[in-house]
């Protein structure tokens, strides 16, 4: 679980400022979305992040960790979809590879 929560908070800030993460190498697909749906994006992860480990760190509101890792399997199924119709097939493998980590860390919280 914090491997994935530090995934998401280390990538989830850099989309925030989105001149800057569309020069990122394997980052130009950014180019091709609104602004405000990148940083959207960074937001989501981001605030997932936080709501994986919060939760369990503090013994208050568990129950947000594995929502928080179901939204970001479908989060990440969305992903792996948009990079699959663009033929960027790393990045999607990547992003396949992190959803099946997400369902993993909340099929351990749940059961």
């Amino acid at each position: 679980m914090t491997v994935l929560a530090v995934i998401f908070a280390v990538l989830g800030p850099l989309k925030l400022n989105h001149a800057q993460f569309v020069r990122r190498r394997g980052c130009g697909w950014a180019a091709d979305l609104p602004m405000r749906q990148v940083q959207a994006i960074g937001i989501l992860e981001t605030l997932a992040a936080v709501a994986l480990v919060w939760p369990l760190a503090t013994r208050t509101l568990t129950w947000l960790s594995p929502i928080a890792a179901v939204c970001l399997a479908v989060l990440m199924g969305c992903a792996a979809y948009f990079h699959t119709r663009r033929g960027e097939t790393e990045q999607a493998g990547l992003c396949v590879l992190l959803g099946i980590l997400a369902i993993a860390v909340a099929v351990g919280i749940l059961f």
